[in-house]
């Protein structure tokens, strides 16, 4: 009779672990019009002389081959010039907390890359400030996690740099896959 108990506490964990589906369109980055990425968007921070914004394109460099053909391959030409981000905003209906995971591959060890929220509340934006600083080059999840109130606006971002400051002129290549955007608890649909 205990199996059944683990087994019964085991999907109830899972059931109430995460309480909405992906908020993300094209969450796993396979949908593409020719070199165009369905659903998201690059921004650009203001490019200088001399700086060059950052580019992406579509790669075969996949987190897990079973579920994905493709993946992002993010380059930074000038450090922090450049992010990623889903083509749309987030609304919070419902205060609670919300998290954005993505798996993250850096081509160079040493490279620092930030996952987060651009978040209004109360007519302030703040932006990501987390920095995570790839100590290999393996495929690495990175969440970031926010307790929302109702009617913050959440946009996630992704913002890589090099592995030197924001705005010097080193840049860097990222691979980016199975991007996931939920309220619930962090790692819910692991």
């Amino acid at each position: 009779m205990k199996p059944y108990y683990l087994l019964l506490a085991l999907i109830c964990f899972y059931s109430f672990s995460q309480k909405t589906g992906n908020y993300l369109s094209n969450s796993e980055f396979e949908s593409w019009s020719g070199s165009t990425l369905n659903s998201w968007t690059q921004g650009s921070n203001s490019v200088g002389a001399g700086e060059s914004a950052a580019t992406y394109a579509q790669s075969d460099i996949v987190h897990d081959s079973d579920v994905s053909t493709y993946s992002v391959e993010f380059t930074t030409n000038t450090a922090g010039k450049g992010f990623l981000r889903p083509s749309s905003t987030y609304t919070v209906s419902v205060a609670g907390t919300y998290y954005f995971g993505v798996w993250v591959k850096s081509a160079t060890a040493g490279e620092r890359i930030k996952v987060g929220y651009q978040i209004t509340s109360g007519g302030t934006t703040t932006y990501p400030s987390q920095t995570y600083q790839a100590t290999d080059t393996d495929w690495h999840y990175i969440v970031q996690i926010y307790t929302a109130a109702a009617g913050d606006v959440l946009m996630p971002k992704i913002i890589p740099y090099g592995n030197g400051e924001l705005g010097n002129s080193e840049g860097s290549v990222w691979y980016i896959d199975d991007a996931s955007f939920y309220e619930g608890f962090a790692y819910g649909n692991m």
